[in-house]
């Protein structure tokens, strides 16, 4: 209840029934529903109350500190909590206008992704969301089910983001590439640490489980380095929002979650080169693909 995740009427539906009861709920799907077989349809749900609950907050106080971290004021969980928004509000910051300078190049280089290459990376997506769903106890067919839609549909809906997705790998191994960019083995094991502390997970064991997947680590940090060669040669268009502002206005947020969890740009000529090259290779792929 209040997730507003249910068409209109279901969740209002529900106030003031009782544990126990069962109800017939006539609603009509939105007629700007995004599956247009059920957009504007009257249906029926039968639902069964199975049980009723009430979510009482803590104080929001020094014990409540003490018992959802290692302070034993509020004031010092404040803080840290505002030191932990501002270093998040830093990398998001840093994140968007990443991804703009990398939009910006995918944009001006001519691709032509071979079909199976786009279908590829479509279920390899598909393969994500199921696994993200199953994380979260539901499977990704069920999930679909209640949003009204078949898992076809949701596939046509990838076509885009997997193209993109090709693309912007093209353009990064390119850079790489043309940068000469390496990950040592120091490099490598700093990497490995982090996604173990990441995790939450033993370091040793971490590293005896992905020990023959270093590859994957080295690909990874090239990547990085790509992506931090874009962040210091790019032009930023935008203004970027300053990280305190945003970490005073989110932190009376964040202490809220706490108590219920408790209860563009443009590159250098190089690396617009790169991307180019890129796009030369994808035309390669194509013939060879024919």
């Amino acid at each position: 209840m209040g997730s507003n995740s249910f068409i209109p009427g279901f969740e209002e539906g529900l106030i003031g029934k009782e544990d126990g009861e069962e109800i017939e709920l006539d609603i009509s799907f939105p007629e700007e529903y995004h599956s247009k077989d059920l957009a504007g349809e009257a249906v029926v749900f039968k639902v069964k109350i199975n049980s009723i609950t009430a979510q009482e907050l803590p104080e929001v106080d020094d014990e409540f500190a003490k018992d959802i971290s290692e302070f034993d004021t509020l004031e010092e969980y404040k803080e840290d909590l505002r030191e932990r928004l501002v270093k998040a509000a830093n990398a998001t910051s840093d994140g968007t206008f990443e991804d703009n300078l990398l939009a910006a190049l995918v944009e001006t280089s001519e691709m032509d992704i071979p079909h199976v290459m786009i279908h590829d990376e479509m279920d390899r997506i598909v393969d994500e969301q199921r696994s993200q769903m199953r994380y979260q106890g539901i499977e990704l067919e069920q999930y679909l089910e209640y949003m009204g839609m078949t898992l076809d549909h949701f596939q046509m809906q990838l076509h885009e983001p997997a193209l993109n997705r090709i693309k912007s790998r093209l353009v990064i191994d390119k850079i790489v590439e043309a940068e000469g960019f390496e990950a040592t083995d120091e490099e490598v094991t700093e990497e490995i640490k982090r996604m173990a502390e990441l995790y939450g997970v033993d370091e040793e064991k971490f590293q005896e489980t992905f020990a023959p997947d270093k590859d994957y680590f080295k690909e990874t940090i090239r990547n990085n380095k790509a992506v931090t060669f874009l962040r210091e040669n790019g032009i930023a268009t935008d203004v970027k929002p300053e990280p305190e502002e945003e970490a005073e206005l989110e932190e009376e947020s964040e202490l809220e979650k706490e108590a219920e969890q408790e209860a563009p740009g443009e590159a250098d000529d190089e690396t617009k080169a790169a991307a180019d090259e890129a796009a030369a290779e994808s035309e390669d792929i194509e013939g060879e693909d024919a």
